[in-house]
């Protein structure tokens, strides 16, 4: 972008932080700077933004997270300042700030890389990424949009190389639910656990994807930036899936052993678990305790408790960080209301697990399912399941996949079939005339368990499936229980 409004590229100097942080690291930007750019960060730095510009720099911050007030000693773009569209996240502001400058900046030369025109839509498939990684609300209009048109034009030869990698995954098209699954992890993995050694390779392989980084004359092989980089992010999210589980099972058999599982919000006191992998693990203890989690470690030094909060999607307790600061027993809790950062003085820690377990007393946190859309057994059918299906590639968050009721299904040694080589973990299916109602990987004592309820009600959202050119249509069930049929039901 610097580049292509005049910017000579030996004058710009980048810095990816190590591990996960945040902001400005003041010793960290060189003397001889001159401008300053922070994206998706920085507006709480108001310290940092006077240090550096009593120094005779100018600061720039991209940023969406907030902030009591704008900095005095900087130039904040930031959507929660006066912006109708709070749900952008940072990837979406430096596109807003790209925009603005192609409109008002003239250009230095024509960019060879790019058709005639505007160049910034040319970057809005990593702008959708970005969007869908952060987990950002897609249901305002113009967030929607760079989403939808993001996905339809993928440019980036980084973009294209996984996508080309994941093709079986990915079942040929791109949807925001496979962006989450299959693309941003891979991403995020090396932003979190990568060396700088290996981000910088992703760093390259966004910008010079298909240029030729290394070659074997010898034998003739080529290696992309694009192709070296997707092996490195292979390989590191494989290492930090097996760090992330070693931690995860660890601090669950201590919560569990200890009986800390019983307290309204669960905290994991991790001692050996890396900075980088304490929001992964507290998201998967929320989803197993199906409680908020905190993941935190003590500095001896500092005699704080710091680390990483999670709260769970289906419960209506949404203002996880909110309440943390309410109790004004932490130092701070900063970020998403259900994804953030948080540190508390250890002669502080009972005392909230005490007042927390007091001030949600009542509070259940068990699973509540927002019903979209209800029908009996004998209404459902495959051309339902494809309407619903047919908007896939628009469901994230803000405009989620829909929960579909589905009462009095019939179960029988006919429509159930058992799936999988793993006997004591199978799959089911229940086949409904057209329609197929799967659960994955469950215990051979709920199959036993399932048989005998004859009848049962279903929550689950709605799939269609395409195995050898062969269309069916699923619902994949998220809970189910017993259903009191009376014979006017079934009709």
């Amino acid at each position: 972008m610097l580049v292509h409004f005049g910017a000579k590229e030996e004058n710009i100097i980048y810095r990816m932080h190590e591990g996960k942080q945040h902001g400005i690291i003041v010793e960290t930007v060189p003397e001889e700077c001159t401008l300053v750019i922070i994206p998706d960060a920085s507006s709480n730095d108001f310290e940092e933004h006077r240090e550096l510009n009593e120094q005779g720099k100018t600061i720039i911050v991209m940023d969406h997270h907030e902030a009591d007030h704008l900095s005095e000693h900087a130039i904040v773009v930031n959507n929660q300042f006066g912006y109708p569209n709070k749900s952008l996240s940072g990837v979406g502001i430096v596109y807003k700030v790209f925009q603005a400058l192609e409109a008002i900046v003239p250009k230095v030369e024509e960019d060879y890389r790019y058709n005639v025109g505007m160049i910034a839509p040319h970057f809005l498939d990593l702008v959708a990424v970005g969007i869908i990684a952060d987990v950002s609300d897609v249901s305002n209009l113009e967030t929607m949009y760079y989403v939808q048109e993001g996905m339809a034009n993928i440019h980036n030869p980084f973009l294209r190389t996984i996508i080309a990698g994941n093709q079986y995954k990915l079942s040929g098209d791109i949807s925001p639910m496979k962006i989450s699954f299959y693309i941003a992890p891979l991403i995020n993995a090396m932003v979190r656990t990568g060396s700088q050694e290996q981000k910088e390779a992703m760093f390259l392989a966004m910008i010079k994807g298909d240029e030729i980084e290394q070659e074997d004359e010898g034998f003739g092989n080529t290696v992309s930036y694009a192709d070296k980089a997707l092996k490195i992010c292979a390989a590191v999210k494989r290492k930090q899936d097996v760090l992330k589980n070693e931690g995860m099972v660890k601090l669950h058999l201590k919560i569990t052993k200890n009986g800390m599982d019983k307290n309204k919000i669960i905290i994991g006191k991790a001692f050996r678990v890396a900075d980088t992998l304490k929001g992964l693990i507290a998201m998967q203890l929320a989803s197993a305790f199906k409680k908020p989690t905190l993941v935190l470690s003590k500095n001896k030094e500092t005699n704080l408790w710091s680390g990483s909060g999670r709260g769970i999607n289906q419960s209506d307790f949404k203002n996880f960080k909110d309440y943390l600061n309410s109790t004004n027993l932490f130092e701070y809790a900063e970020g998403h209301q259900g994804a953030f950062g948080a540190a508390i003085k250890d002669e502080n820690l009972e005392k909230f697990i005490e007042q927390s377990n007091k001030d949600l007393e009542k509070y259940s946190f068990s699973n509540n399912y927002k019903i979209d859309l209800e029908y009996t057994s004998n209404q459902i059918n495959a051309d339902v399941i494809a309407q619903i299906a047919s908007f896939s590639n628009h469901y994230s968050k803000g405009f989620e996949e829909p929960y579909i009721l589905i009462k009095n299904i019939r179960v029988t040694e006919r429509s159930l079939t058992i799936m999988g080589k793993n006997p004591d973990k199978p799959s089911i299916k229940i086949k409904v005339e057209d329609v197929n109602f799967i659960i994955f990987t469950t215990t051979k004592e709920k199959v036993e368990e399932l048989k005998q309820m004859k009848y049962i009600n279903v929550i689950g959202r709605a799939n269609e499936n395409i195995w050898n050119d062969d269309i069916s249509y699923q619902i994949m069930i998220t809970d189910y229980e017993k259903a009191i049929v009376k014979a006017r039901d079934l009709f």
